[in-house]
């Protein structure tokens, strides 16, 4: 494309701003006006629309052009605003960066709550739940450690948290809360297979910096489910397929808690062996519902009407 023909395009803004192209799914992506870099696929005929209705494009020939202005428009988004990827990468800013020497659209947007300590009213909640004083501080150590990376803006592996405690002891209650904190929420799985690092399409859709899976009452963790919390805990980026897109999109998983009334021994002198995951104990008493509504408003999850 010349340089006179860069020029010619008469939009009333600069759909330049507004446009990519990823080029490895062949997707059109256009940034949602008045937000912080929320981005939405849109198909090469719905990007012709906008650039006619919204930019005032011409979509068809003058005399002596070889092409219209909305074709010159569609090859300069190709050229100039080429992506290599569209991914979910946590903490880091929405939009187009650099990632792992790729040209990347991030479309996550989870930041962590600003300021949380051990005094903040989060933390003494689920801090409540623990067992004894011990229990306490490897809780504490886990999540601020997680929490701290995030606030850096990184999203590095780690190992994973296991919950013990009787049934209603406030084992999802804690990884919601957890999860608010770090700036999304938390999602459930509900089979050892969502575990496998080729099944995190569930994560990408909710952009969750936490999964959180209640292991059933068993006398072994089987093979399978140790070699996915190995991934989990050691894997700097998970790859997931998604039924929009191609190809595997990235995303820097952060943290994973793994709860049972009894988890089996063997999973527990796994995480001793390998350091990969450290186990928290919970009290058989039930958390308080309208104390968890009042945390999750001081994290900005919820409102309560008061």
């Amino acid at each position: 494309m010349t340089e006179q023909s860069k020029t010619e395009c008469t939009g009333l803004v600069d759909f330049m701003n507004d446009f990519v192209y990823a080029a490895n799914d062949r997707k059109f992506w256009y940034h949602i006006p008045g937000t912080n870099d929320r981005w939405r696929d849109m198909s090469k005929q719905d990007v012709v629309r906008s650039l006619r209705a919204l930019y005032g494009l011409r979509g068809t020939k003058r005399k002596g052009e070889e092409s219209t202005e909305v074709e010159r428009a569609l090859t300069q988004i190709r050229e100039v605003k080429s992506i290599d990827e569209i991914a979910y990468l946590l903490y880091r800013k929405p939009g187009i960066v650099h990632y792992g020497g790729l040209k990347v659209l991030n479309l996550s947007d989870v930041t962590p709550v600003p300021a949380i300590n051990r005094e903040h009213p989060a933390f003494k909640f689920i801090e409540s739940f623990c067992l004894s004083d011990r229990d306490s501080d490897i809780l504490a150590k886990w999540f601020f450690g997680r929490y701290k990376l995030a606030c850096s803006g990184k999203s590095s592996p780690g190992p994973v948290l296991m919950v013990e405690g009787p049934s209603g002891s406030g084992k999802s209650c804690l990884a919601a809360v957890m999860a608010a904190a770090l700036g999304g929420r938390v999602t459930y799985a509900t089979d050892p297979s969502e575990l496998d690092r080729k099944s995190f399409s569930l994560i990408l859709a909710a952009q969750t910096p936490l999964i959180y899976m209640d292991l059933p009452n068993q006398d072994r963790a089987s093979k399978a489910e140790l070699k996915a919390l190995q991934s989990i805990a050691t894997d700097v980026d998970i790859r997931a397929e998604r039924k929009y897109y191609s190809r595997a999109l990235v995303l820097c998983m952060h943290a994973a808690v793994l709860g049972g009334t009894r988890l089996p021994e063997n999973l527990t002198d796994w995480a001793k062996t390998t350091g990969l995951a450290v186990l928290c104990r919970l009290k058989a008493a039930k958390p308080s519902w309208y104390e968890y509504l009042q945390v999750m408003e001081k994290l900005g999850k919820v409102e309560t009407g008061r």
